[in-house]
């Protein structure tokens, strides 16, 4: 692998299905927007055939309305001409008063949107079916 003579990221490779990936992550101690996209932008150069990219949340607060913890996926969906795509740092409360949105991202790519659509659909048909999928993943890789 070849990568950027400028680009300071590790990278691990690896396959999903049939899709190549390539996972990058934040150095120690570095954190926020700025070093995401610094390390977003250095893959892009490096592997400028890259089509879609997730960023996954290293960990968050569960509250009593959303259980997020280290781990879990979440997709966002637009809402209300909302894009989804909300950063932190878009909103503001002041002096004691609700949080207000000052600002959103894009919406995700439609692909992505469309698979959602997929999944809920398939979840109002059929129901969950993690644990029958772990499952059958468990006994094939265990060879049952």
């Amino acid at each position: 692998m070849r990568v950027s003579p400028r680009d300071n990221n590790v990278y691990t490779l690896g396959k999903i299905g049939s899709h190549n990936v390539v996972i990058a992550v934040l150095p120690i101690g570095e954190y926020g927007i700025c070093a995401a996209a610094s390390v977003a932008s250095n893959m892009l150069s490096s592997f400028p055939n890259i089509r879609l990219g997730l960023m996954v949340v290293g960990g968050d607060t569960p509250t009593r309305k959303y259980d997020i913890r280290l781990g879990d996926v979440v997709v966002s969906t637009p809402y209300n001409r909302h894009g989804g795509v909300f950063a932190y740092d878009f909103g503001k409360t002041v002096q004691d008063q609700e949080f207000y949105v000052t600002g959103f991202l894009n919406q995700p790519p439609r692909i992505l949107r469309v698979v959602v659509t997929y999944l809920v659909v398939q979840h109002e048909e059929q129901g969950y079916q993690l644990e029958i999928a772990i499952n059958i993943a468990v006994k094939k890789k265990l060879n049952l």
